[in-house]
């Protein structure tokens, strides 16, 4: 149907019928065809049909966000994707994790980025990136980048993984969420990140949890992190704020009495700086982490259950509007409740 506006499968992984596949790209070449979102969440993908959905992504022009979780990319698929990156105007979003793209496919990719214009967040959590595809991937933003979403989580990228990383945050002059948990970078490799945000006023989110390498992080140091990535924040909001509020000069008008301003509605930003400083967030990441792997194994009581928890938490923050649109919670509740009934 081509009014649907995002394609989702929650359910256990399992391979999707090939001609049930072949009927969808057929539709997704039409001219009458209007999605904007495809996520492929763990659809098993093969090569084959991996190859076929960005030939006919090649043809479609409303395609902005794609999402192929779990899919067993490899080093074949990622030149697919690469080739499909060089010629591309449309897409914005691209989500690639857990696949097993290696530090092969990394290069791939990261060559085809140094020509894209238009990508704006890559996902590439969980993919055997390493060392060499960190360097791949930091040596191409530096030469050319238009993203402000990385993450490169749980790849592997060790001490000098984090070194290129330091390299492109001192240059890079877009990418304002970062995510490098989970990469054995150590003490050492957070120092050298430190170092590099001291030149850097772009980012403002960095996710360094879980990278002790046998050497933790020491909390002066995450504390240091902090205090810049803040620092970057009230920047970015004092930015917004002054442009929201200047408004162009026009004649004088007789004076009127001053009378007491009122609050200026909280901005995106606003939110953001809250969701570091709120002590449930941690809570509410439990909650969604559950729900999600209770989905994923068909419990899907337990995952209302676990949804509705952290739903709660949201509302209470009165963050729900954010997380609709960055975490998908939403959905996740809603398809849960589909399957459950």
């Amino acid at each position: 149907n081509s009014n649907f506006e995002t394609i989702n499968n929650y359910l256990e992984a399992a391979p999707i019928p090939t001609q049930d596949f072949k009927l969808f790209l057929t539709q997704l070449e039409q001219t009458t065809f209007t999605l904007t979102k495809l996520d492929f969440f763990w659809f098993l993908l093969n090569e084959k049909l991996i190859k076929k959905l960005f030939i006919s992504l090649e043809k479609n022009k409303t395609v902005s966000c794609l999402y192929l979780i779990g899919n067993g990319i490899n080093k074949t698929s990622s030149a697919t994707i690469a080739k499909f990156l060089k010629d591309n105007q449309t897409l914005t979003t691209l989500e690639l994790g857990n696949n097993e793209i290696s530090s092969a496919g990394a290069r791939l990719i990261a060559t085809s980025l140094t020509i894209n214009t238009t990508l704006k967040r890559l996902g590439l959590a969980s993919n055997k990136l390493g060392k060499q595809g960190a360097v791949a991937l930091s040596n191409s933003f530096i030469r050319n980048c238009n993203l402000n979403y990385l993450d490169i989580s749980k790849n592997n990228i060790k001490r000098e993984g984090a070194s290129s990383i330091a390299d492109l945050l001192k240059v890079n002059k877009t990418i304002n969420f970062l995510n490098i948990a989970e990469n054995n970078i150590g003490d050492y490799g957070a120092k050298l990140i430190f170092i590099a945000l001291k030149t850097n006023n772009i980012l403002t989110h960095l996710n360094l949890s879980f990278n002790s390498d046998g050497l933790p992080i020491e909390p002066a140091g995450r504390r240091l992190i902090t205090n810049i990535l803040k620092t970057n924040l009230q920047a970015v909001r004092k930015a917004r704020k002054a442009t929201t509020t200047s408004t162009p000069s026009t004649s004088p008008t007789p004076s009127t009495p001053s009378t007491p301003s009122t609050p200026s509605t909280p901005s995106r930003t606003d939110y953001l700086l809250k969701i570091e400083t709120v002590k449930n967030l941690q809570l509410y990441n439990t909650y969604l982490m559950l729900g999600k792997l209770s989905l994923l194994s068909l419990n899907h009581k337990k995952a209302i259950s676990y949804f509705e928890n952290s739903w709660n938490i949201l509302v209470d923050l009165k963050l729900e509007v954010e997380m609709k649109s960055n975490l998908k919670i939403e959905l996740f509740r809603l398809n849960a409740n589909a399957y459950y009934k």
